[in-house]
């Protein structure tokens, strides 16, 4: 049967440990991405389970390296599930550590080991997601639009505003529905929340998870998604036998991000399905896409002349609701920087100027108004659990 961490995807055939019970366990000692890790036996404490799995086919090392990354990553209460059937291991977990390394020295590339060990956080029956809101006011001087949006998938149940603090539940009430690439989201306001304090807590099945979050990828130089081709990929089975080897028609070819500190091969692409923003420092260039649902594609979204150019990338933030980063343009010798968010649901992002910096010039709003999130506040979502006993009445 197959598996999933969060998105990505695993076949019990290639499962090498699965429990609390087996031979060895072991924690990372290297770096967040990429390369080799050396481990050390370690024991399991109660509650954790140890996955071992392998990964194979072409670019398995590309593969391995986003299973590395997102066990060492911000991401938080990730489901683990199997697909199609259920299992006695299916629920939200927090990932302790992940190492990846090649199954020997011939197969560097090929055939990978991934480790990891991860922590049992609740289940669908314990516990609701949970989009905890920290509105506040921005300094952005692309609009001043009041209303500060969080999006959750449209195929959630059960959405409504929770007060921790005094214990209410609260009907939500969404304000628009968008179709994303792969799902639609319904749209709240934050600031329509009964209360400060409020959550915005939903059920959604594990299969659903991921499908409208936020997604940073390193093009690699390279299309998206090949014609055809052999290799394994985010979603994609992978499966070790006689004749082949992960083999399918249409390969993902860009690799996912899930960590601020990686080495990008090619451009830093952010997306959530509505927007895509082509981030490329190197040429000192910006590109924008919007997703067209009526014919399925993504169209150009012509940005402002302008003489302001991105001189650099820093990612802030990798996670499923938001990602964040600080942009710094640069014209004639002068600088400016601008702090960036793209939200789930969002079809523009928000640009908001640094406590430690000047307004933008004319120039730079000129460039970034076609994509620039017009209200001057944020909702600051962060997806988390909640206990279903908490808002028992």
């Amino acid at each position: 049967m197959r598996r999933k961490l969060y998105t990505l995807a695993t076949r019990d055939e290639v499962t090498l440990a699965l429990g609390s019970e087996s031979r060895r366990n072991t924690a990372a000692q290297s770096a967040l991405s990429g390369g080799v890790s050396v481990s050390k036996p370690v024991s399991l404490d109660p509650g954790q389970i140890r996955f071992e799995f392998l990964v194979a086919g072409d670019g398995a090392d590309r593969v391995a390296s986003q299973f590395e990354e997102l066990l060492n990553s911000d991401y938080q209460y990730v489901p683990f599930f199997g697909v199609g059937e259920q299992t006695d291991f299916d629920g939200y977990y927090v990932m302790k550590s992940g190492s990846t390394k090649p199954l020997d020295a011939q197969s560097s590339g090929s055939i990978h080991r991934v480790d990891s060990v991860l922590e049992n956080a609740g289940t669908r029956r314990s516990h609701f997601r949970s989009a905890a809101l920290n509105t506040q006011d921005v300094d952005n001087d692309f609009g001043t639009g009041t209303a500060a949006e969080v999006a959750v998938p449209s195929a959630a149940s059960l959405v409504r505003w929770f007060d921790p603090a005094s214990n209410v539940v609260t009907t939500a009430d969404s304000t628009a529905t968008r179709q994303t690439q792969f799902d639609p989201v319904d749209v709240f306001d934050a600031t329509a929340a009964p209360t400060t304090q409020s959550e915005l807590i939903y059920d959604l099945p594990f299969d659903e998870v991921g499908k409208t979050d936020v997604r940073v990828w390193d093009s690699r130089g390279t299309t998206k998604v090949s014609a055809e081709g052999t290799g394994n990929t985010i979603g994609v089975d992978f499966t070790i036998g006689s004749a082949t080897i992960g083999q399918q028609q249409r390969v993902v070819q860009w690799q996912r991000v899930f960590v601020e500190n990686h080495e990008f091969v090619g451009d830093i692409v952010i997306e959530n399905g509505l927007l895509r923003l082509t981030l490329d420092d190197i040429n000192q260039t910006i590109a924008a896409e919007e997703w067209d649902d009526t014919n399925e594609a993504w169209n150009p979204v012509s940005l402002g002349s302008s003489s302001w150019t991105l001189v650099d990338v820093d990612l802030t933030h990798v996670g499923p609701v938001a990602v964040e980063a600080q942009l710094l343009f640069e014209d004639s010798g002068s600088y400016q920087a601008l702090d960036m968010r793209l939200s789930r649901g969002s079809t523009d992002a928000l640009f908001a100027t640094p406590a430690n910096e000047t307004a933008p010039s004319t120039g730079l709003k000129d460039l970034l108004s076609p994509i620039a999130l017009t209200s001057d506040k944020t909702a600051m979502e962060s997806l988390g659990l909640r206990k279903r006993r908490d808002v028992r009445r």
